[in-house]
């Protein structure tokens, strides 16, 4: 499974862009966009919204590679909850915040 890094160096990649390029572009430095591409720092939400916007992707699709475009609702669910950045107890409380949501609309 590719992780945020490995996504964001192949968007880099995909536009050409340099290191410095990047960070020029989001007012960041290199070494911080190296950092975020080789999983030795966390994202914050600052850079990954610019990032999201300078390579045209969803701040979703940059974090878990889930594509909002994609007409697939199942597998990007799957993909979702496989991704290895949410721990198993995130995983475990947001399937029952999304079940008790659903149940608490359909029997109303």
């Amino acid at each position: 499974m590719e992780n945020v890094g490995k996504r964001l160096k192949s968007l880099r990649e995909k536009y050409k862009f340099s290191l410095e390029e990047v960070a020029r572009k989001i007012k960041s430095s290199a070494g911080a966009i190296s950092r975020y591409e080789n999983n030795e720092r966390k994202i914050n939400s600052e850079s990954l919204i610019k990032l999201s916007n300078l390579y045209n992707v969803s701040p979703e699709y940059i974090l878990y590679g889930i594509n909002k475009d994609s007409n697939n609702l199942e597998s990007s669910i799957i993909s979702f909850f496989n991704n290895e950045n949410i721990d198993f107890k995130e995983k475990e409380e947001l399937f029952n915040k999304i079940q008790n949501a659903f149940f608490k609309e359909k029997f109303k």
